[in-house]
């Protein structure tokens, strides 16, 4: 699965990074609680730099699909994350968001339309 088109929405000032305060815009989306955000930042910022990479990003919305089905984290889904197999994790929703497996096959048609908040309602 890639994140990218979701990384550019969240990154917003566009540095390259997802900092705390705009992961947590993002990341809202999702409908989780923020204690569980706050585990979610936890596991993605793994080497506690303070702010999500496009790797670390990917790591995140993976274990938000986790966190959605399974109500944790666990230490599969963790694993399976980490070591970027995010296809093998369920695939995370987020309000007003197409899922990246849409956007991905809309941009391999071509299309120059703007769509990844296809809907939203903010």
């Amino acid at each position: 699965m890639d994140y990218t088109a979701w990384f550019s929405i969240a990154d917003v000032d566009g540095d390259g990074r997802v900092s705390g305060a705009e992961a947590v815009h993002f990341f809202m989306r999702a409908g989780l609680p923020k204690n569980e955000l706050a585990k979610l930042w936890d596991a993605a910022d793994a080497e506690r730099v303070g702010y999500l990479d496009q790797r670390a990003f990917s790591v995140a919305c993976a274990l938000v699909g986790a966190l959605q089905q399974y109500g944790t984290i666990t230490r599969d889904a963790y694993e399976r994350a980490r070591s970027g197999a995010f296809g093998s994790l369920p695939t995370p929703k987020m309000q007003g968001l197409e899922l990246p497996s849409m956007v991905a096959a809309r941009y391999a048609r071509g299309s120059r339309r703007n769509s990844f908040e296809a809907g939203a309602s903010e």
